[in-house]
């Protein structure tokens, strides 16, 4: 299965929040505060209440697919993902890049003034890719796939470089040591990778070389707790990491434990320290997260719920 996910503000309605009281959780220096946010919250009523719920639609995607942003060079990407499509659209037409957990890393050309996208081809046939990230400043990419190991498939991140053609060639694969990985993303110095893992409800961090390889995985922290879903919530389920707007700190929604887990990373070595979590309302099912383009509130999607849920961020 694969294909290209289109979004917009009307393509989506968002239903009304659950009715529960604002939950606060605390990390060392990784303030946040929690709010429900209802239907009637995203009727903006001036201009500046407007640009403040179009960052919230940013955040919510079509069908509870996720939603981040990166630049490639001076272009600006948006890629949505689940655990079998992931498509990269650059505003200054370049190329599109579809991941089939199937068949791999497919390319199109995009012409970004008429909208046409040119039949796909083949940029890499990788095993069980799910989910892409770029380099902001190099021709690199970054995938969540398997390799194969000593006791068969295993989970990995794959290092990958972007030829001039669009085809790509596979750098190194570096083990999550934590199963298979359902997110990847890369911290705004191009220093640390992150990588989260829903199946074993743990994470880990990369550092990047200078030729864009990934070293060993320098900190695998597996998650402990449950909460009150009877099926979806006896574990925990990371569901995608990334750094905060400061690139400190950062961010894990853990759908099992209804928690925001939070790290502190080096970011030079990649090394994580535990840093408290962010508590949801029991149930919710945090899966991913997008922060404002002023750093000042970061906006959670909850799976099992179906509610986004507003954090403050505190410095």
């Amino acid at each position: 299965m694969c294909g290209i996910v289109g979004t917009g503000v009307g393509s989506f309605e968002l239903a009304r929040s659950v009715d529960a009281d604002s939950s606060v959780g605390r990390g060392d220096d990784g303030f946040l505060v929690s709010r429900w946010l209802s239907a009637t919250d995203c009727e903006p009523s001036s201009q500046a209440e407007g640009e403040k719920n179009l960052a919230l639609f940013e955040a919510i995607p079509v069908a509870l697919l996720g939603i981040a942003c990166c630049t490639k060079g001076m272009k600006r990407t948006v890629f949505f993902a689940t655990l079998l499509v992931t498509s990269f659209f650059s505003q200054a037409a370049e190329q599109v890049y579809v991941a089939c957990s199937s068949t791999g890393i497919r390319v199109s050309d995009f012409d970004s003034e008429t909208g046409a996208l040119s039949p796909f081809n083949e940029a890499l046939s990788l095993p069980g890719v799910g989910f892409l990230a770029l380099h902001s400043e190099k021709p690199l990419m970054y995938a969540t796939c398997y390799g194969e190991g000593e006791k068969g498939k295993n989970g990995v991140i794959g290092a990958l470089e972007i030829l001039d053609n669009g085809t790509l060639d596979v750098i190194n694969l570096s083990p999550t040591k934590s199963g298979g990985a359902c997110h990847v993303s890369i911290d705004a110095a191009n220093q640390v990778v992150f990588a989260a893992s829903y199946g074993s409800g743990s994470v880990a961090s990369f550092q990047v070389q200078d030729n864009g390889s990934l070293s060993e995985a320098v900190s695998v922290v597996e998650h402990e707790g449950s909460s009150v879903h009877p099926t979806r919530q006896k574990a925990s389920h990371a569901h995608y990491f990334a750094a905060g707007p400061k690139n400190n700190f950062a961010y894990v929604p853990d759908l099992g434990l209804d928690q925001v887990v939070i790290y502190r990373f080096d970011g030079t070595t990649g090394e994580l320290t535990p840093a408290g979590a962010g508590k949801l309302a029991g149930g919710a099912g945090p899966r991913h997260m997008k922060f404002s383009k002023d750093g000042k509130f970061a906006y959670v999607l909850n799976e099992l719920n179906i509610t986004v849920t507003t954090f403050r961020y505190d410095e």
